[in-house]
Formats: structure tokens, C-alpha cells, sequence
């Protein structure tokens, strides 16, 4: 239980890519509306991942189609964390891709955890064990934004001598300067939840696997 807690509660958490985007391209200096095809593209990707853990989870095995996804997830969050960082690499075509590579593994993520996730409760117990878990993943949901905003920093207001067009052309960009770094700290904030989410995933699959040889042992022959 412990175990699958922390698992739903860092997936929740490392989701804050999906809530956190147009704001850090906001303070990146690009506007908001520049996100819409990479996010829409991603939406879209991610819809197809439903299908596709669907068609292939009984090939692979639950298990390892988790892992696989979340260690892609891992992955992808680590580049967009360095993508985000720069200004021209934030509002190139390597962040749609990234974010749609991003979404495609997520997208995998969530429907396999529906599917491990209550059969590693006793049929008894199964209710209230899946309850318990999905309350940890509302609680990764709720932690995120409350740490983000402790790393994110504060916006400034245009300096009174720049002309109004001049600041529309350029977005929030001469306003930056020191406070770039902190958008790389929030994508590797959102990185350990992965790899949190990654590593209990992992002690998760191999106490199953254990279960599973224990309870093939006891079967008469």
C-alpha cells in the first residue's frame, strides 16, 4: 500500500508539465497562445496512448509496459526541463516534439496504473485500498502548485520607459534576466516525481513478482 501510494502520489506531482507549461513559457517571454499546438498536439498524442497501452498491455504484461512508460516519461521530462530552460529552444520545434514524446509515454502511464493498481489489493480490501491510493494522488495533485509557486518567480511589471509595442513585440524577455534558472529547477522538480514514481514502481513490480512465485508454489501439483 505504501508503496503504490507514493507511486500514484509522485505521478500526480511530475504531471505538473501538463498545468505548469504556458505559465513557464510566459516567463520565458513567449506568450501563452504559442503553446496551443504543442499542447494540442500532445492531447492528441496522449488520447492514442490510451488506445495503444489497450492493444498492447496483454503482449507485454502490465508490469513492464508500466515500466517501460515511466522510464520513458522519466526521460522525456528531463529533456523538456533542459528545452525550457532557453528562450529559442522553448519556442522551436524540439519542444513539440519533446512534449509530444512526453505526452505519449504519460499517456501510457495512467491507464497500466489502473490496471496494477487494484489488483494488488485483496478482493476484500480492494475498494478501500484504491481509494486510499487515489487520495494520495489528489494530495501529489494539490502538493505541486503550493511548491512551484515557492520556485517560480514573481512577475514584473514592464519598466515605465519601454514603449508599449516594444514590450508586445518582445513578450516579458528584457524582464528576465536572473530569474531564468528557476524555470529548470521547476522541471527537475516535476523529473524526481518521475523518477520517485519510476523507482516505487519498480519495488512494486518485484514484490508482485515475488507474490506471484510464492502463491505458484503453494498450487498442488
Amino acid at each position: 500500500t505504501t508503496l503504490l501510494a507514493a507511486l500514484w502520489f509522485a505521478a500526480n506531482f511530475g504531471s505538473g508539465w501538463w498545468a505548469w507549461t504556458p505559465e513557464l513559457a510566459k516567463r520565458q517571454g513567449l506568450a501563452p497562445a504559442s503553446m496551443y499546438v504543442a499542447m494540442t498536439v500532445a492531447r492528441v498524442v496522449a488520447m492514442a496512448a490510451f488506445v495503444l497501452a489497450a492493444a498492447v498491455i496483454r503482449r507485454t504484461g502490465a508490469y513492464p509496459l508500466l515500466l517501460s512508460a515511466l522510464a520513458g516519461t522519466l526521460a522525456w521530462s528531463l529533456a523538456l526541463t533542459w528545452i525550457v530552460d532557453s528562450r529559442e529552444r522553448f519556442a522551436s520545434d524540439l519542444f513539440v516534439v519533446a512534449y509530444a514524446l512526453f505526452a505519449l509515454t504519460f499517456g501510457i502511464v495512467w491507464p497500466v496504473l489502473y490496471v496494477v493498481t487494484p489488483a494488488a489489493f485483496p478482493a476484500t480490501a480492494r475498494g478501500a485500498g484504491f481509494g486510499l491510493v487515489s487520495a494520495f494522488s489528489k494530495l501529489g495533485g494539490l502538493t505541486c502548485p503550493n511548491v512551484v509557486a515557492l520556485l517560480l518567480p514573481p512577475a514584473s511589471p514592464p519598466p515605465p520607459s519601454a514603449p508599449p509595442e516594444a514590450s508586445s513585440r518582445q513578450g516579458l524577455a528584457p524582464l528576465l534576466g536572473h530569474e531564468q534558472p528557476a524555470l529548470h529547477r521547476i522541471g527537475l522538480l516535476f523529473t524526481v516525481g518521475w523518477a520517485i514514481a519510476l523507482g516505487t514502481a519498480a519495488l512494486q513490480a518485484a514484490r508482485h513478482h515475488d507474490v506471484s512465485d510464492a502463491e505458484a508454489a503453494e498450487e498442488p501439483c
